[in-house]
C-alpha cells in the first residue's frame, strides 16, 4: 500500500514539472476578491495582503502530502491498484493450475494421443498470452487513472492560486520540488502552508 502511495505522489510530481507548474499574473488578476471562509469552521482562510514579495513559492511535494484532496484521490488509487492485482491473482492461479495439471499428464503419460498433449500446450500458450494482456491493461490503466487525477489536482490548484493572486498580487509563483527549483529563498517567500490550508479549507467547503 505505501508502494502504491509513493508511486502515485511521485507520479503526480512528474506531472507538475512536465506542466511547467509556475503561476504568473496577468491584468485580469488585478481585481482583489475576499475568499469565502468555509462554513463550519472557524479558522480564519482569507490570505493576508502581500506587501513586500513579488516572487512567490510553492513546495508540490509537501503540498501533495497535505492536501486532502490529492489523498483522497490516492486513497481510490490505491484500491483500484488492489482491485486489478486481485483480479490478476486469481487468473494467475487458474494458469498455474493448468501449468501442473499438464506437467502432471505428461510424466504419467496421460495424454491419449500427441494431437491431445499438443492441443492442452497450445491452451497454455494462449492462457499465458491473455494473462500478459491482462496485466497490460491494468498497468495502462493505471497510467490513465493516475494522469486523470494528477490533471484534477493541477486544475484545481492553478483555479484556486488565480483567484488567491487577485489579493497577493504576486509577480510569479514558483514550484518548488524537493529544492530543485529553488536553492535558497527567504522563507517569506514560501506560501506552501497558507495555501494547503486555504485548499483544504475549499475542499471541506465542497464536500
Amino acid at each position: 500500500m505505501k508502494r502504491n502511495k509513493k508511486y502515485f505522489v511521485n507520479a503526480l510530481l512528474l506531472v507538475f514539472v512536465i506542466s511547467g507548474f509556475t503561476r504568473c499574473t496577468s491584468k485580469s488578476d488585478d481585481k482583489a476578491i475576499s475568499p469565502t471562509t468555509p462554513a463550519n469552521t472557524t479558522e480564519k482562510t482569507e490570505p493576508a495582503a502581500n506587501t513586500t514579495n513579488e516572487i512567490a513559492y510553492i513546495n508540490i511535494d509537501t503540498l501533495l502530502h497535505n492536501y486532502q484532496y490529492a489523498k483522497d484521490l490516492n486513497e481510490s488509487f490505491v484500491q483500484m491498484t488492489a482491485n486489478n492485482q486481485s483480479v490478476f491473482e486469481a487468473k494467475n492461479k487458474e494458469f498455474q493450475k493448468m501449468i501442473q495439471e499438464y506437467q502432471h499428464k505428461v510424466k504419467n503419460n496421460a495424454f491419449l494421443s500427441p494431437e491431445a498433449q499438443q492441443s492442452s500446450y497450445e491452451a497454455l500458450g494462449k492462457k499465458e498470452s491473455e494473462l500478459r494482456e491482462l496485466q497490460e491493461r491494468q498497468n495502462q490503466s493505471l497510467v490513465l487513472e493516475n494522469r486523470r487525477s494528477a490533471d484534477l489536482i493541477l486544475k484545481k490548484v492553478s483555479s484556486f492560486l488565480k483567484e488567491y493572486n487577485k489579493e497577493k498580487k504576486y509577480k510569479v509563483i514558483f514550484s518548488n520540488i524537493s529544492n530543485d527549483n529553488i536553492l535558497l529563498a527567504d522563507p517569506q517567500c514560501d506560501i506552501t502552508e497558507e495555501v494547503t490550508r486555504m485548499l483544504n479549507a475549499e475542499y471541506l467547503k465542497e464536500k
